[in-house]
């Protein structure tokens, strides 16, 4: 037993009263000595306090060391995740990325297709349109050739008709061609 419990103090008022209380505090009486009380020695309080705050120091540091490493853990699963996701971002946004320029070089392939066959049809359109114009000149020419032998206004208005409609289909044509660009 340890401490003074259940101490009822009374105030003494006899010698041999006040010496058995004397010899109670510090535990020296005979009971207390057959019995192993200690109340009074050398460390008996600082022990005790000693192990406790060493047993509860352990316990801390202990409690410590179990958070530190779930810190660590946490740490090194935060860091784990983080670069799995900037990982599949990055290779992600790779993915995009090439699929958007292949997408891309679809489209520019299949328009520069498409204006490469605008191209040669406009060039054959004015292949077909300078082959009637050089024909159309060789009538003009033949037919100036003709006016050349015209003395009268009626050769004049004979030979000028189909100039005249040899012009208008050239111009038709020129016009068509123009429009369909």
């Amino acid at each position: 037993m340890y401490g003074n419990v259940n101490v009822d103090y009374k105030p003494c008022k006899t010698a041999v009263q006040l010496q058995k209380a004397a010899d109670y505090m510090p535990g020296r009486l005979p009971e207390q000595i057959r019995d192993g009380v200690v109340k009074t020695a050398p460390n008996l309080y600082l022990g005790i306090y000693s192990e406790s705050m060493n047993s509860e120091m352990a316990r801390l540091n202990e409690s410590t060391s179990h958070n530190l490493n779930l810190q660590e853990m946490y740490a090194k699963t935060v860091e784990n995740v983080t670069n799995l996701a900037v990982g599949n971002i990055y290779y992600n946004l790779k993915k995009q990325e090439k699929e958007a320029i292949n997408e891309l070089m679809q489209y520019v392939e299949a328009n520069s297709n498409q204006m490469e066959k605008d191209i040669t049809a406009c060039t054959e359109n004015v292949k077909s349109a300078t082959t009637a114009a050089e024909k159309a000149s060789k009538k003009i020419a033949k037919s100036l050739e003709r006016f050349r032998r015209v003395k009268t206004f009626r050769d004049l208005l004979y030979y000028a008709s189909p100039v005249l409609v040899v012009i208008d289909i050239i111009l038709r044509v020129v016009a068509l061609v123009a429009h369909s660009q």
